[in-house]
């Protein structure tokens, strides 16, 4: 599969370089895995989970894929891929200046985003199946998109609107969704503050979303401060009433030893306030070893909800 999405973004380099002449390339593949989990005496294989990702930009035309494969134990008890999915596969065309088509390209607002998890939440994204963008004024951005039915959506048996406006400067942004207003009808609200030398604020207001287990309409926060050898992260997503977990929150602190070396310390809290068996503290540390296009972490993290378990997080990353 990994030769499919080398296969693919060398076709589109083609036909890029014969559309606009020079093209720019990024690759990056990343290998990874918790190698064993430990729980109550029984240790099992957690998998490897590999992501290719390459994207090419042009004078008119974007594009991008990426493909996430899991090598795992099969039905049968052997080691085999168990599945794939496109995280992305998405193009842009720029006709004109203050203008593009896309077609399946996610368009967060910068409020959305959380920067432990490195992911927004679904309802910050003002892209769809296809959707066109109109820049009229600088750093004002108005989209507007029809979600169609595709092996890339995130739900591809529906048809479904989506519409909204991010305006992003320097120092703040703000933003705003509006998702499938005839069917299970989301909308969202955020804002970015970076006023302030080494930090930066996201805030967010989304109703009917999701992220990972804390469902309904969710209050978020990301935050990222730096001083000196240090970076404190802070992931914060509460939900104020629906399905699943009500809190998601992470804190990670960040170290650069040396020049190439970085240690990390994080703690994330998942729960349900009314249910407390659901609780779920994981604890890690961890350290990156970082040397021009390659990154490799290796940590220990334990995760504490019914009962201890331990996992060994690794990851290697090539990228250009």
């Amino acid at each position: 599969m990994k030769k499919t999405v080398l296969t693919i973004l060398a076709s589109m380099a083609v036909a890029s370089s014969m559309f606009a002449g020079e093209f720019k390339l990024s690759f990056e593949n990343k290998i990874s895995s918790d190698v064993v989990s430990i729980s109550e005496g029984n240790t099992e294989f957690t998998g490897i989970k590999e992501q290719v990702t390459a994207e090419i930009e042009t004078e008119k035309v974007d594009a991008g894929v990426s493909l996430i494969t899991n090598l795992n134990k099969t039905d049968d008890g052997t080691i085999g891929f168990t599945e794939y999915e496109f995280d992305k596969a998405y193009v842009e065309f720029r006709p004109v200046k203050f203008l593009s088509l896309d077609f399946n390209r996610k368009i967060f607002t910068e409020g959305s985003y959380l920067p432990i998890e490195d992911d927004n939440v679904a309802n910050g994204n003002i892209g769809a199946g296809f959707s066109v963008v109109a820049k009229p004024v600088e750093n004002l951005s108005i989209a507007a998109g029809l979600k169609i039915p595709s092996i890339f959506a995130d739900d591809n048996n529906k048809f479904d609107f989506v519409a909204g406006v991010d305006y992003s400067t320097e120092s703040f942004s703000v933003g705003a969704t509006l998702l499938n207003p005839v069917n299970n009808t989301g909308f969202g609200v955020f804002g970015s503050f970076k006023g302030v030398e080494n930090l930066n604020v996201n805030l967010g207001f989304s109703y009917n979303d999701e992220f990972k287990d804390v469902k309904g309409n969710l209050i978020t926060l990301g935050a990222v401060y730096n001083v000196s050898i240090f970076t404190i992260s802070l992931d914060f997503v509460s939900s104020l009433g629906g399905e699943g977990n009500d809190l998601y929150t992470a804190l990670c602190l960040e170290t650069e030893v040396t020049e190439n070396i970085i240690v990390e310390t994080q703690a994330t809290l998942n729960m349900d306030y009314e249910d407390s068996s659901s609780t779920e503290v994981i604890a890690e540390l961890g350290a990156a070893y970082v040397n021009g296009n390659h990154k490799v972490r290796a940590g220990v993290a334990v995760d504490i909800k019914d009962n201890v378990g331990v996992s060994f997080p690794v990851y290697y990353k090539y990228s250009f």
